[in-house]
């Protein structure tokens, strides 16, 4: 893939055909559409579902984000994966294998594209 997507945050909205929910959209915080999800009458997609497809949709900048972030706290402070971070008192724990975070590389990119 080449290029930047479209700047989040987006969000999901029903569309309508008249009255009649025939689907929904994602657009951009710009108002542009960045995706439709569409109900087709052969049954087999329900409105539920389109709704459902949307939203993922919508979510995908997001959860681009916080990726990125997860592996940049492991970078920043220097923590090596496969071990624990235990900050002081609180008693929570971070955990994050090789595998797990080769995934999550791996993940980024096939979002993004080779950097």
């Amino acid at each position: 893939m080449s290029g930047q997507h479209t700047p989040g945050p987006w969000t999901s909205a029903v569309m309508k055909d008249g009255p009649t929910p025939c689907g929904h959209r994602v657009c951009s915080k710009d108002g542009l559409q960045v995706a439709h999800c569409n109900l087709y009458q052969d049954g087999i997609t329900t409105l539920a579902e389109t709704e459902a497809n949307a939203v993922l949709i919508a979510a995908a900048p997001e959860f681009e984000e916080e990726a990125i972030g997860v592996l940049r706290h492991f970078d920043r402070d220097n923590i090596p994966v496969n071990q624990e971070e235990r900050p002081s008192g609180a008693g929570i724990r971070v955990f994050m294998t090789y595998r797990g975070a080769d995934r999550l590389r791996a993940l980024i990119e096939k979002v993004r594209g080779p950097a």
